[in-house]
């Protein structure tokens, strides 16, 4: 992250423990205190610790505490954030399974499978199965490269997680608020229908 345009040139050196520098500044919009730690010209923020990409509305709250683990580790560990995330969409489906009832049928055993049923079972129009599948795959894929060895360096790449929290935020915004909205705007049509006869 840029100093400048951001926080303050004031730049109060705290400590220097084990290679590390440790810095204060002031944020210009909120004007708290943040702590830096600084590596090989690389600065980080150390605290305050925030979600970077706010979860959508709707997302339930198993799925929402994971995320928000996933996003606090952002900048220290993108790997991390992937595989985390790739735990949010696991929870997702078992939330779905659970809760909306043309997802009961959800395995939950293989994520692979689940992928595949919520697309062939979902009410989506083809476009929408299309970006979906492909969000919750490419979820599944990097996430899981994330927590193996493989040839797709992802530590270093907080650019890819920041596209995961994108697509998980896509995920539950067309299969749990969208049919929610859908389902609020009708309801709100029968009422008033109601109250006209």
């Amino acid at each position: 992250m840029e100093w400048d345009g951001f926080y303050n040139g004031y730049n109060n050196r705290i400590k220097q423990v084990e290679g590390y520098s440790f810095s204060e500044s002031t944020c210009y919009h909120c004007e708290r205190s943040v702590i830096w730690y600084l590596k090989d010209e690389n600065p980080k923020i150390f605290f305050p610790r925030e979600v970077a990409i706010p979860p959508e509305e709707n997302m339930p709250e198993n799925v929402k505490e994971i995320y928000e683990e996933a996003s606090l580790v952002l900048g220290d560990s993108p790997r991390a954030s992937c595989a985390l995330l790739r735990l949010a969409l696991q929870e997702l489906m078992k939330y779905l399974k659970e809760n909306i009832q043309i997802y009961n049928g959800l395995k939950n055993r293989n994520i692979n499978e689940d992928i595949k049923e919520i697309i062939n079972i979902g009410n989506f129009y083809q476009e929408q199965k299309e970006s979906l599948e492909e969000a919750m795959n490419s979820i599944r894929l990097i996430g899981n490269k994330a927590s193996h060895p493989s040839e797709l360096d992802i530590n270093d790449n907080s650019e890819i997680a920041n596209i995961l929290f994108e697509m998980i935020n896509f995920i539950v915004g067309e299969i749990i608020t969208k049919p929610k909205e859908r389902e609020e705007r009708l309801n709100k049509l029968k009422s008033a229908i109601g109250e006209k006869q």
